[in-house]
Formats: structure tokens, C-alpha cells, sequence
């Protein structure tokens, strides 16, 4: 089998405007800190199985100014490149829509390119090799989370109305991977120029803004075309936890902590905290997370209940 290049990258865009943290209650002095630190957590977890992090930026002196300070140096590496993507300020998830930028940018490299969100931990390495020895490009289908709470009818309305009509199965791609090779991404970016359009113009009305909303149907399209594309979290690649109150059913927790890759976008403050170790260990990381856990499901059903 043909042996790719791979490399892990992460996003971290920073605006020349205050963002509202979606899925977290720290205030915005806080805020670069802890990204800073969950870019650590990423950096130090993937280290522990034999890969490095390439950061994404639009300000990388500033980004390698944060990193050299003794709180933050991890082992990584700072690129920047442009971003163009015409996002409207104010909108939610407004960073993440630069993710569309970053397509652009992986469709020019010579390499097979993973895209991982910072507040992702890596717990192992196989759907990595698989990613490398095959070559396939890999989503991450979120649909059970979604559906059960916006209705099948909604998502395929919102869909149709930035894919410019045609037929769609509502299948909804999480962002926190995404991987593939150049041809891949210059497809995807390209696909995700020609609805965003339809995209600016409705956004108020759909609902879901956002990196996902673009790419989900983006993907849908060039499915639609032939091109085959893979769902991580079906071999345990990737999952995402939810440790707060949620619409959807939620899956156990010891079900989704046998990934490779974890999400947990609820939990960007103990990232922060994982971000402080010296080195990472899976198993410590493993039984203090499940404490964490257990500690914010009792505290929720006690407010629940008293609420």
C-alpha cells in the first residue's frame, strides 16, 4: 500500500474583535489562555504517540510571542497563511468559518491533511493509520446529535436552500476532523465557495451557522458526484462528549473515551488544565476526566432539580 505524507494541523484564528466562547462560560480576559492551553493539551497528546501539531494563523508573531512565554511552549509549529473568507462579523461560530481558507490551503500541499479542532484530545493512533495507509478522506458524521434536535425536515430545508435544490440526506459532518489530500480539499473548498453565496444570504434563517452548515451540505454534494468520503467516528476515530446538559440522547461516557480522538467542547477549562502537564498520560487523563465527568452530571441534576 502506497504510504502518504500526513500532517496534523489546528486552526487558531485571532480576531480583531471581541467572540462570544460558544459551549463555555470563561470570561474574555481568560479566553486566550485557555485556547493557548488547549493547543498545549492537543500539541503534548499527539507528541505521546508520535506526531506533531502544525498551528494555522493569520498572526503568527503574536501566536510565537505566547508560545516562547514557560506556561505555553509545546511542541509545535506556527504557520500563517491568508484568509479571504467573507465572514460577516458578529456571526456565531465566526472563527470556524476560516476553516473554509484552510481547505484552500491544504489543497496546495503535497501531503494527506488532518484538521483537528483545539479543544480535541488524541487517546490513540489507529484511525491515523488508517488515514495514512489508505489514503481516503474521512468526515466525522454527527448526525444522531443533530436530527433528534432541529428535525430532518429543517436540515434538509436549510440544505436545499444554500445547495441550490437537488437531493440531500440531511447527514450532518461534526468540524473537529477533517481529513484528506489535496484533491480532496481543492473539491471541497471549491464546493464550498459555490453555495456559500446562497450561504451569506440566508444565514439568519437557518439553524445552524457556521463552518458546519457550509461543509455538511458541501459534502453532501460531492457525494452526490461520486466522490467517496468516510465517516471516522464508525471505527472509532473520533467522538464527541457532551458533559453538560444536551437535547440529544446522550451515549455513555466509557463508550466514547475508547476513541483515538475525543471532542469535548464543553470542556475547554479542563483542557486548560491538561494543557499545564509536563507530559500527557493517557491513563491519568482518563480516570481525572471521569471524575470530572461524574462531578458535573451530579452537579447538573442537582440544579435540575432544584431549578
Amino acid at each position: 500500500m502506497v504510504k502518504f505524507k500526513m500532517k496534523i494541523y489546528s486552526l487558531f484564528y485571532i480576531g480583531d474583535t471581541p467572540e462570544r466562547v460558544v459551549n463555555s462560560k470563561i470570561k474574555e480576559e481568560g479566553r486566550l489562555r485557555m485556547y493557548l492551553l488547549n493547543a498545549r493539551a492537543l500539541s503534548i497528546s499527539l507528541q505521546r504517540f508520535g506526531f506533531s501539531l502544525i498551528i494555522l494563523t493569520n498572526n503568527k508573531k503574536g501566536l510565537e510571542y505566547f508560545f516562547s512565554l514557560d506556561e505555553f511552549i509545546a511542541p509545535l509549529e506556527i504557520i500563517e497563511i491568508d484568509f479571504s473568507f467573507p465572514v460577516p462579523k458578529g456571526i456565531e461560530f465566526y472563527s470556524a468559518h476560516f476553516k473554509i481558507d484552510v481547505y484552500k490551503y491544504f489543497s496546495g500541499l503535497d501531503c494527506y491533511s488532518v484538521l483537528l479542532d483545539l479543544d480535541v484530545i488524541c487517546l490513540g493512533r489507529n484511525i491515523l493509520d488508517i488515514m495514512n495507509s489508505g489514503g481516503r478522506p474521512y468526515v466525522y458524521d454527527i448526525s444522531e446529535q443533530v436530527v433528534c434536535v432541529y428535525g430532518q425536515t429543517k436540515i434538509l430545508f436549510d440544505m436545499a436552500s444554500i445547495g441550490g435544490g437537488g437531493e440531500f440526506e440531511g447527514r450532518w459532518c461534526g468540524g473537529e476532523m477533517i481529513a484528506g489530500d489535496s484533491m480532496f480539499f481543492s473539491h471541497l473548498y471549491n464546493t464550498c465557495i459555490d453555495i456559500s453565496h446562497n450561504y451569506f444570504k440566508c444565514y439568519k434563517n437557518l439553524h445552524h451557522n457556521g463552518d458546519e452548515m457550509i461543509v455538511s451540505t458541501a459534502i453532501e454534494l460531492m457525494r452526490n458526484k461520486g466522490f467517496v468520503i468516510g465517516d471516522a467516528g464508525t471505527l472509532r476515530g473520533i467522538s464527541r462528549i457532551w458533559s453538560g446538559s444536551v437535547r440529544h440522547e446522550k451515549r455513555r461516557v466509557s463508550d466514547l473515551l475508547i476513541s483515538d480522538f475525543v471532542h469535548f467542547p464543553a470542556d475547554k477549562k479542563f483542557l486548560a488544565w491538561v494543557g499545564g502537564w509536563a507530559r500527557f498520560d493517557v491513563d491519568k487523563f482518563l480516570r481525572l476526566y471521569r471524575l470530572y465527568y461524574g462531578y458535573k452530571y451530579f452537579r447538573t441534576a442537582i440544579v435540575s432539580i432544584f431549578s
